[in-house]
C-alpha cells in the first residue's frame, strides 16, 4: 500500500538514498510528475531531466510522467528551478521477491477548509444536571 499525495501537497525538491542492495539484483526506479509545461525546469543532481520519455496522463494530459531508472548505493537530489511543486514516487523490486513504493515527500498543508458542527446536550442524573459541548468536525 502507498499513500499517494495530492498534487496541493507536492514539494519542490526531494533527496533519494537508495541503499546497496542486501542481496540479489535491485531495480530501483523513481516516476516523476509534473505540469507539462515545468519539465524544463526539473533537475536531477544538478541535470535537466530535459523534454524526453515524458508521458502524459490520460485522464489529464496537462500533467506528464517521466520513469527515471536509479542505480543503487547512489544519492540523488530532484528539484525545480521554478518553485513549482511537482511530485515523485520511488519503487523497486528484487530477483528474490522483495519489493518496495513510497512517495518521496509531501507537505501536509490543508487543501480544502473543514466544515464543523457544534453539537450541545444536557445529560441529567436525578437533580444534577451536566452540560456538554462537542466539536465535530466533518
Amino acid at each position: 500500500m502507498v499513500v499517494l499525495p495530492p498534487r496541493e501537497q507536492y514539494l519542490t525538491s526531494y533527496k533519494l538514498n537508495i541503499p546497496p542492495p542486501s542481496t540479489g539484483l535491485f531495480q530501483n526506479t523513481m516516476f516523476v510528475i509534473s505540469s507539462a509545461t515545468e519539465i524544463m525546469n526539473i533537475y536531477l543532481n544538478e541535470s535537466p531531466l530535459g523534454s524526453d520519455n515524458w508521458d502524459p496522463l490520460p485522464a489529464n494530459p496537462e500533467i506528464v510522467v517521466k520513469k527515471v531508472v536509479l542505480s543503487s548505493g547512489e544519492n540523488y537530489q530532484i528539484r525545480t528551478i521554478g518553485n513549482v511543486p511537482f511530485g515523485v514516487y520511488h519503487y523497486g523490486f528484487v530477483d528474490t521477491g522483495c519489493a518496495y513504493l513510497y512517495s518521496a515527500g509531501q507537505c501536509l498543508t490543508p487543501i480544502n477548509s473543514v466544515v464543523s458542527t457544534l453539537y450541545t446536550f444536557q445529560i441529567c442524573f436525578d437533580k444534577f444536571c451536566t452540560f456538554s459541548l462537542y466539536f465535530f468536525p466533518f
